[in-house]
């Protein structure tokens, strides 16, 4: 499989052995509070500070839990609560995107968001709802693979340069799938020119279509 990367200059294939992408899981929370007025919190439970509270402390689950030499990412992505601005609401809706690189990490963090979630819900005097939904696992390359398409790569005059990624990428792909049972190998083509290197997701994202050919002839 292969993937356009327009932070790369079009002619340019990127490989990495082992990992190339994370397992991209995903997390919901429903945090319960006490409602009421916002000119008497004290009768209230907040489920928007209780919520505050979670977000704070997951900003340091990834290093306090896995350390920084396994690289994963927490982040809360989208937050909702209330529609009044002097009614402390009921409820707080948290989402958001949990990224690792191998089985255990990934189980480490899920009953960690959990524990931390309820944990600081119960003690603010509040409950949470937690649910943590695995998406598919890391995108692996076989060595061999992986060097097979190098090989095939390096036969063709419109592949200008090809170069080994330092770091596996943070991102998923379902195509992870596929290299659990057979060997695979997935790789990244240029489509980046001169003009433009916005990322991928990006509103100004660009691809240079003279890149297409390359990808396919590889």
């Amino acid at each position: 499989a292969l993937h356009v990367e327009p932070l790369a200059k079009w002619g340019t294939l990127q490989f990495r052995a082992g990992a190339i992408m994370a397992s991209p899981d995903e997390f919901v929370m429903t945090v319960h509070g006490i409602g009421g007025h916002g000119a008497v919190p004290e009768k209230c439970v907040d489920p928007i500070a209780v919520a505050a509270e979670i977000i704070k402390a997951y900003q340091g689950i990834a290093r306090r839990t896995v350390g920084a030499m396994n690289p994963c990412v927490v982040s809360v992505c989208s937050v909702h609560a209330g529609n009044c601005p002097n009614v402390i609401p009921e409820t707080a809706y948290l989402e958001g995107t949990v990224r690792s690189l191998d089985p255990n990490t990934r189980k480490k963090i899920a009953a960690e968001l959990q524990n931390c979630a309820e944990t600081i819900a119960k003690a603010m005097g509040g409950s949470c709802e937690f649910t943590y939904r695995p998406l598919y696992p890391p995108t692996m390359n076989t060595p061999a693979m992986n060097q097979l398409v190098r090989n095939a790569a390096k036969k063709l005059s419109c592949v200008k340069k090809t170069e080994e990624l330092e770091f596996s990428s943070l991102a998923g792909d379902d195509f992870a799938y596929f290299a659990e049972r057979v060997p695979a190998c997935y790789f990244r083509l240029g489509v980046g020119d001169e003009t433009h290197n916005n990322p991928i997701h990006s509103p100004d994202f660009f691809a240079n279509e003279n890149a297409l050919p390359i990808g396919t002839a590889v």
